[in-house]
């Protein structure tokens, strides 16, 4: 069997983490396709380096002890870690999660290639490019832009979660889509009482695509415009302070709760309660027009009706259990979410219908089956 060595910048102690769920089940999916991995990982305030039965093979703690500096550093440190476990150990390829090109990663990959692996990037961001940001990442993308010219030589395939169809840093490019880990997907037994009030779940850790602003809005607007029923959100996650200052801001903390961290039996709870979860509902604020997104597919899985923005794909329009919103800043309507839901009767059949749909259209392994056919290791 062909050995993968798999580098990941994810929480393994923490699996209410978003990234922490998606790189088990690739992983998972590798292994199912006849792969053994290996991967790393950050764990325990410092590296960790896993085997194929997920048991810690290795662990180094960061250089630094204060929170703030490792958030920074603890990038290089894992390269550096996972570097040093390729030249000690035997693999037939390196599969890197991509975070920017730097000197750091570009010896990283340029030290696999010496050792002969196939070396396959995840450009599961792409473009990732923000213009409106700090100064800080202003120079790293400048940096990345420079090294980036010098990435094909090193890189035999990168697979992009994109929806631009153009070779990515002059390599061999292939499109895969987020997925799900089939094995470990359950249906959500809906709430059946009838209640007036609408009840949303978000689940994320926060960035500028999630749009949580423009929910937060549209509820204010519903409000002021004389809506009478109860709204009530949960925000399961990590978000922006300026998140939680718009909350107070328009006086919604009785309607916005802000959840923290859950995962399992107890994020399934919340699932079972919502009536729609909320997916990303401004993706283009990062240049992102197409493809289904990973907690979108989630919500799909659990069988929960969603609301999202116009920038999934055109798939999205035909499901009668999905709100489409403009691709706009504007503020979300929450009117159309109550008449919504009064045509959403049947809540069970929805659930299993669309938990089946995404067992059936969503699975990781049928994404990386995609990279490894590529490669010539499946056919």
């Amino acid at each position: 069997m062909k050995k993968i060595f798999f580098y990941s910048n994810h929480r393994e102690d923490d699996e209410a983490i978003g990234i922490t769920k998606k790189v088990h089940s690739e992983i998972e999916a590798m292994r199912e396709l006849g792969f053994v991995v290996y991967y790393s990982c950050y764990y325990h305030n410092g590296i960790g380096i896993f085997d194929n039965d997920n048991k810690l093979l290795y662990h180094k703690r960061y250089i630094f002890h204060k929170k703030s500096i490792n958030h920074y550093s603890r990038r290089f440190e894992n390269i550096m870690v996972s570097k040093k476990y390729l030249e000690n150990n035997y693999f037939d390829i390196l599969y890197m999660r991509f975070h920017f090109w730097d000197l750091c990663t570009l010896d990283f990959v340029k030290t696999a290639k010496a050792r002969n692996l196939k070396v396959v990037v995840e450009a599961h961001a792409y473009p990732y490019y923000i213009k409106e940001t700090s100064k800080l990442m202003q120079f790293v993308f400048k940096m990345d832009g420079y090294f980036q010219k010098f990435v094909h030589s090193y890189v035999d395939l990168v697979a992009a979660i994109t929806d631009k169809n153009a070779q990515i840093w002059n390599c061999d490019t292939i499109r895969i889509e987020n997925g799900i880990n089939v094995k470990d997907s359950k249906c959500r037994t809906p709430i059946s009482y009838k209640s007036q009030t609408l009840k949303l779940v978000c689940v994320a850790n926060e960035n500028i695509s999630h749009g949580i602003d423009r929910l937060i809005k549209g509820i204010a607007a519903y409000y002021s415009e004389g809506g009478k029923n109860d709204v009530l959100v949960w925000l399961i996650g990590e978000y922006f302070a300026e998140t939680k200052e718009l909350v107070k801001r328009y006086k919604l903390t009785k309607h916005v709760i802000f959840i923290g961290k859950k995962s399992g039996d107890e994020l399934f709870e919340y699932y079972n309660r919502a009536d729609f979860g909320v997916g990303p509902l401004a993706a283009f604020r990062q240049d992102y027009h197409s493809g289904i997104c990973l907690k979108t597919k989630e919500y799909f899985a659990a069988g929960l009706p969603f609301i999202t923005s116009a920038c999934q794909t055109a798939e999205i329009n035909k499901f009668y259990f999905a709100v489409v919103y403009d691709e706009t800043n504007d503020p979300i309507d929450i009117s159309s979410l109550f008449i919504k839901k009064e045509t959403l009767k049947d809540k069970d059949v929805i659930a299993e219908e669309m938990h089946e749909y995404a067992m059936k259209n969503y699975s990781w392994v049928d994404e990386m089956r995609k990279v490894f056919v590529y490669l010539g290791y499946l056919v």
